[in-house]
């Protein structure tokens, strides 16, 4: 009895933290690819129901854009046992697209080989990472322009130290 109420504690813990989670998990099954578990945060991301997803192979949904590529990388994660994109453009029902973080590794489960795909939304630090760029290229261009007005000041009055000391002699 101690031990079932141990089991159900611990399934309740793991249930919280994958409902509750603010980056998105999905469970796949490593042999077919189907779509066993996926996380409401997810699901909001793509803009599906959970009962639209579960049961689906991977590349069905197809968030990655691409089905081929889709199966591919499946594949590659099925064959390496860890897979990590960084900069991964993950689209929704609508088609629209979001930049995410996107890593998974397959292992077991009883007998059963899983794999959980954890996706992170950085939408946000890519918009920040672009308008750092930016900022850094306007300073870049402000500081090649300051430097020019430097030397072309400088210039101007070596050539009038210059003159005052012919003037002198």
């Amino acid at each position: 009895k101690a031990m079932a109420k141990a089991l159900a504690k611990s399934e309740m813990r793991y249930r919280r933290l994958f409902e509750t989670a603010n980056d998105g998990i999905m469970i796949l099954d490593a042999v077919s690819g189907d779509i066993s578990d996926i996380n409401p945060y997810l699901c909001d991301v793509l803009g599906y129901a959970r009962k639209e997803i579960l049961g689906r192979k991977l590349w069905e949904i197809c968030p990655f854009g691409d089905a081929e590529a889709c199966r591919a990388s499946f594949h590659e994660l099925q064959r390496r046992k860890h897979i990590r994109y960084e900069h991964l453009p993950l689209q929704t029902k609508e088609g629209r697209y979001i930049d995410v973080e996107f890593v998974s590794s397959a292992f077991l489960v009883d007998s059963e080989e899983v794999m959980q795909c954890n996706i992170r939304d950085i939408t946000r630090r890519r918009q920040a990472e672009a308008e750092l760029k930016k900022a850094r290229a306007e300073l870049e261009r402000r500081v090649r322009e300051r430097t020019a007005e430097l030397r072309a000041s400088n210039q101007s009055l070596e050539t009038e130290i210059g003159q005052r000391r012919l003037a002198e002699k």
